[in-house]
């Protein structure tokens, strides 16, 4: 993760301070853009549009984390 990210473990753990803390930090963040797309989703006056622009946001997201992640 250091690599990709193009910084030395001590940056890491002076950030993070721990690996709990790196994955715990990065859940939140994943947990907090899903819950605006719920968000969205709910006040859509639409129901099917707004179920659909939510499958769609989490998907497209899904997929750039997928493209992104290295082969192997």
């Amino acid at each position: 993760m250091t690599e990709r990210a193009e910084v030395g473990v001590g940056t890491l753990y002076r950030r993070f301070g721990s690996k709990e803390a790196l994955v715990a930090d990065v859940l939140i963040d994943g947990l907090a853009e899903i819950e605006s797309w719920a968000e969205a989703a709910l006040h859509d006056p639409d129901p099917w549009a707004g179920l659909s622009g939510f499958l769609i946001a989490f998907t497209e997201a899904q997929l750039a984390r997928t493209v992104m992640r290295p082969p192997g």
